[in-house]
Parts: structure tokens; sequence; C-alpha cells
């Protein structure tokens, strides 16, 4: 069984691999990274969040679990670290990754490698049953609230870093840089039962799983922006810096 613990010392344009540190922290309530906090022997049996240090994503059934590669390259940063799904059966179960309500934006690198209507990216569960994120007309990825939302276009093959805000009136999505699509939501979105990583929300999943990597999960209990007290700039320039997805 291996454990996978980070390295440090940041470059910048994909040159090197930042310190966890280094990205803004306040309000920063999860952050998950392939190369550190993963258990992993057959496949990823956990994966421990790095803001509270106990908070996990978990598989306990061997076959469900996903592939490691520590050796993944990851845009232009070689080494990275990343786990794929393989659209089967692969998914990790976050009993206590919650945030109960919006405002909370989300930052997830990942790489499509199949991409299916209807298929979940990510899901949780506020009240009921609610699929956050999934792929929505190939290629493209779609997120919602309970009864809204918007789809962008994400390409199959290539990594990538996809801005996911849930914040009623003002939410939107957006493909690394790009100008986010906006939409508007009610306030029943939320994660507060429970998160699962490429499979539906049912927790256990039965049914529906996603077929793609993924390299960095960041979970902001607020919106960000581009003012100097929430610092959305400095979350991009801490992904684009190691990964020179721009």
């Amino acid at each position: 069984m291996l454990t996978v613990n980070a390295a440090s010392g940041f470059g910048s344009g994909g040159g090197g691999r930042a310190a966890m540190g280094d990205l803004h922290q306040t309000n920063l309530v999860f952050h998950f990274r392939a190369d550190t906090g993963i258990t992993e022997a057959t496949g990823v049996s956990n994966w421990v969040d790095q803001v509270s240090g106990s908070t996990e994503f978990a598989q306990s059934v061997v076959a469900n679990q996903p592939a490691y590669d520590a050796t993944e390259t990851v845009g232009s940063l070689a080494g990275a670290g990343a786990m794929t799904f393989d659209g089967v059966n692969d998914s990790l179960i976050g009993a206590s990754v919650t945030e109960a309500g919006q405002p909370f934006h989300m930052f997830f690198v990942f790489k499509p490698i199949t991409y299916v209507n209807g298929e979940p990216i990510l899901a949780a569960k506020h009240s009921w049953n609610t699929t956050f994120m999934y792929g929505y007309s190939s290629p493209d990825m779609y997120i919602s609230g309970e009864n809204a939302g918007t789809d962008v276009e994400f390409e199959v093959g290539a990594w990538c870093l996809a801005c996911c805000l849930w914040n009623t009136a003002s939410s939107s999505l957006a493909r690394n840089n790009d100008a986010p699509a906006e939409f508007a939501i009610d306030g029943k979105g939320g994660m507060n039962q429970f998160t699962i990583l490429a499979a539906n929300a049912v927790n256990p999943p039965t049914a529906t799983w996603t077929n793609y990597a993924l390299a960095e999960l960041l979970i902001y209990d607020l919106a960000l922006t581009e003012d100097t007290t929430s610092k959305l700039s400095e979350v991009k320039t801490y992904v684009n810096g190691q990964y020179g997805f721009w």
C-alpha cells in the first residue's frame, strides 16, 4: 500500500509543482491534490483533504477504486499525478465532503476521456439527489442546481480547469480563463449530506459512472471575484502556474 505525499516548490508556467500553501487560503474549505493524501494499493482507496487533514473521499470496494498514476502529465506538468475513473464502476465517496449552502466556488482540474450525456462528473446530495456536474451534449459539461443550469464546451482528451460557481442568480461555469457562462438557480443547491466523484448521487452509487482523469479539486465557501479580498485571480494563477493551461 502506498500513501502519496506532496512535493513543494513553486514553478510558473507549468514548470514545477506549487506548494499547496501557496494557494489563497481564506474561505478555502477543501483542497484535494493527486500528488498528496492518496492511499493506493490496487486502486485509490482514500484521498485526504489537505485543509482539514482528515476529511476524505473513500472507496472500500477494490473493484470500484479509480486507478492512480504518479507519472501522469497534467497540462505541461510532468509527474503531476492523477487518478482515472473508468466509467464502468469507479467512484470516490465523500461522506464528510459537504458544503451546506450557496455560495460556493469549485475549481476542478480534470481531463474528459469519454463524454456521455447525463453521466456525472461530480454529484452531491442536498435534501434529495442533486447532480452538480455532468456530461451534456458531448463534449459540453453542464452544471446545475435543482432546476436550472448552463453548459460550456470542454475538449475530450485535454486537461483543463473547470471553474464552477453556485451562487443563486449569479451562478456560472467557465473553462480555464475563459469568460464565464452565467445562469440563475434556486437556493437549494448544496452538498450538505455527501459528495461523489464520477458516479450518480445515490450513496453508494448504483448506476451511471463517468470516464475522466482528475488531478486537483478546490472548494471555497464564497463566490471568488477579481477584487482584492476574494482572489479569483490568485486561484487561477496557482492552477495555471503549475499546469500551463492558457
